[in-house]
């Protein structure tokens, strides 16, 4: 008997034989296309773009990525330097942004065909909430601590000096990246390559503790350093190439914990918490690279790279408690070291005319070298938990890949495929999981005026008994079966038909259905549907360029649960909707030497839970956004090489979110929160600048 999953593959497979079988493809006419660049720049050129933006309201989320989060007036500048010399040498330098929080520099340049080198620097602000507040005093540091007035209380509605006490708070960080890189050829087939880079993150994000049964929100200090830094040496020749490269990455925390003096009535000896935060960390690899053409139609590549990843940040005690000080630490640190190895194996082949072969194999192992260990815990420094072994993670996965491609006529192509994924893990549930997926293709085109592609795949997972990790200290419901490990059927089918039925109008239609059936799953994700389709086009009405997109997608899902941590007694179904819309146009000369662009985007989403609960239905409130954009744009063209701009940049942004909204510090007994409410704003930004090229 053939499997259900084969034999959906071959009944697609059939019917895109017959889609392909009658298309018909023409060669296109090029005798007559245009060359714009066949004269190369030399000398000197600058270009510097100089002015105000005005900025109507405070905003936080407008103001992310793009540093215009408050009113008021702001620097716009751009500026352009670039050099063309003899013996293909050129230098670039781009600054953009150079008044605002969000810019960006960059250095490029070198000989073409002997050196190149690059340094960038850009700096990224991301404002997350300006309405929060907050009665800990210290923020920035790692120790909060509240004011010397301070009423501790069992609920917050009882904190007699928590309105006095509260004090704005902005939530946000900014990252800073600095880089450089150079390439280096000192003679033709031979290739180096180094690149170096530095961020920073500083500032903030929202965090909480809790002390048994209420909880506190405070923020938790940023202050993040990654150094990253890549080699590499390549030999290309003709039939072959080589390359051996080196990775490495070091994470540095100078935030080592977060400590914080609880608001509410403390227990004895727990009047103070205190949380771990992300822990020092490196990584390095080194790989080597290689392909070899056996004959004019057969070439194999492959990738081997081995890693090591170490972490040994010592640790914390398991209370501030005095207490319930319990056994000591089993050791200072995780002492915690990882292995991993990535091989990837390639070879494509064209055996007989129009028919293409393809085979790869790739593993990915991770071998956790931690060592176990016996650890007392303490629950929310307030009450002794058990004793548990922390679990070093480990998996190794084997995938393969086998495809052929046959090319019916010179604009259709017919592909079919399979793929395999065996993943065996350590400490899971499962211990092993077997993925098969078949697909099949077809690209087709008719003439110049019509193209697209259907592609159908079926996929199912199976895999090992399920294990009840319960005596290792797992609280996991036995019946549980997570969805990245639970047996599984997905079919897929997605497709893109463009159309030109004129020179200048393009029509492009694509969708994808995806549906998902998790089976034998009592508790957990049960079943999921995807839909999405977009229509694009764009035309050219004379010198006018009008384009316009418009997307819509559909997830649903369902999944049950348990409150009587054994069999299923409630469930839900989740639905999300999303809408984009985008229109365009740009009309150059709309008046003599005055250039006219517009753009307007439109979003909106929605998310729906519906929950049944013992046979009692009832639905969460709905989460909604809507953003409205509108960027129009007048460039006025004084003279040849000077242009005035003026632009007029509106967003009308509303969300709704139940569990932000409405909840004030002390809206909620046991929840100190920092009444951080969701995003609404109505911004309107005006922009004079002056352009002059030299």
């Amino acid at each position: 008997m053939i499997p259900v999953c084969q034999s959906r593959f071959l009944v697609l497979a059939w019917l895109l034989a017959g889609l392909t079988g009658s298309l018909y493809a023409a060669e296109p006419d090029i005798s007559k296309w245009p060359c714009r660049f066949c004269e190369f720049p030399s000398g000197t050129e600058l270009d510097v773009d100089a002015g105000l933006i005005w900025v109507s309201d405070d905003s936080a989320k407008f103001g992310t990525f793009t540093g215009l989060d408050e009113e008021g007036a702001y620097l716009d500048a751009h500026v352009a330097l670039r050099y063309w010399g003899e013996d293909g040498n050129r230098w670039q330098l781009l600054g953009r942004n150079l008044g605002l929080e969000s810019r960006e520099i960059s250095v490029t340049g070198g000989q073409q065909g002997i050196y190149e080198l690059n340094a960038f620097y850009s700096q990224i602000p991301r404002s997350l909430f300006v309405t929060t507040m907050t009665p800990f005093l210290g923020v920035g540091s790692a120790s909060l601590s509240l004011p010397d007035n301070w009423a501790h209380a069992g609920s917050t509605q009882d904190m007699t000096a928590l309105d006095t006490s509260l004090q704005p708070l902005k939530v946000g960080y900014d990252r800073e990246i600095l880089g450089v890189s150079a390439k280096y050829l000192p003679w033709q087939k031979l290739e180096l390559t180094a690149e170096y880079r530095h961020d920073e993150k500083d500032g903030n994000r929202i965090d909480s503790g809790s002390m048994l049964t209420v909880v506190a929100q405070f923020v938790q200090p940023l202050d993040y350093t990654t150094d990253r830094l890549e080699l590499a040496a390549g030999y290309f020749a003709d039939a072959w190439n080589l390359q051996l490269g080196y990775y490495g990455s070091v994470f540095n925390n100078r935030v080592d914990r977060l400590r914080w003096e609880t608001p509410f009535n403390p227990s004895p000896g727990a009047d103070v918490g205190q949380l771990d935060v992300a822990p020092d960390n490196s990584f390095h690899q080194f790989s080597l690279s290689a392909g070899y053409r056996f004959a004019r139609h057969t070439r194999l590549t492959g990738r081997l790279a081995i890693g090591n990843g170490k972490q040994d940040q010592t640790f914390l005690p398991f209370t501030v408690n005095s207490l319930l000080a319990g056994q000591p630490l089993p050791q200072a640190d995780l002492d915690g070291e990882v292995d991993t190895t990535h091989i990837n194996l390639r070879l494509r082949s064209t055996p007989v005319r129009r028919m293409g072969l393809t085979a790869e194999y790739r593993k990915n192992k991770r071998d956790n070298k931690t060592s176990r260990n016996l650890y007392d815990y303490v629950i929310t420094d307030t009450l002794p938990g058990e004793t548990v072994s922390n679990r070093p993670y480990s998996f190794d996965r084997d995938s393969y890949r086998l495809s052929a491609d046959y090319r019916l006529m010179r604009r259709t192509r017919l592909s079919v495929g399979w793929n395999r994924d065996d993943v065996e893990r350590s400490f899971q549930e499962r211990r092993t999981t077997e993925t098969d997926k078949f697909w099949a293709r077809a690209t087709v085109g008719f003439a110049s005026t019509i193209s697209g592609w259907v592609e159908f795949s079926a996929e199912e997972r199976d895999g090992s008994e399920f294990i009840d990790l319960a005596q290792s200290g797992s609280e996991q419901n036995p019946l549980m079966r997570k969805y990245h490990l639970a047996d599984r059927d997905r079919d897929v089918i997605e497709g893109q038909l463009t159309v030109q039925p004129v020179a200048a109008w393009d029509i492009s239609v694509s969708a994808v259905v995806a549906k998902d059936e998790y089976k034998n799953t009592l508790i957990g994700l049960t079943e999921s549907d995807y839909i999405s389709a977009t229509l694009d086009t764009s035309v050219r009405i004379g010198p006018v360029s009008v384009y316009g997109a418009y997307t819509r997608e559909e997830i649903e899902s369902k999944q049950n649960g348990s409150q009587q941590f054994l069999v299923p007694d409630w469930s839900s179904d989740v639905k999300d909707e999303f809408d984009s819309l985008v229109l365009g146009f740009k009309w150059p000369e709309i008046f003599s030497r005055i250039d006219l662009s517009l753009d307007y985007t439109y979003v909106k989403s929605s998310g729906d839970i519906d929950m049944n609960v013992s046979g009692a239905r009832s639905a969460f409130p709905r989460l909604e956004t809507r953003l409205n954009s509108l960027q129009l744009f007048l460039d006025y063209r004084i003279r040849g090489n000077t242009t005035v701009r003026a632009g007029y940049w509106y967003e009308d942004y509303d969300s709704s979110d139940w569990a932000l909204d409405g909840v004030s510090p002390a809206t909620v007994p046991h929840l100190l929160s920092l009444g951080a409410n969701a995003c609404n704003y109505k911004v309107s930004t005006v922009l004079l600048s002056l352009k002059h090229a030299w």
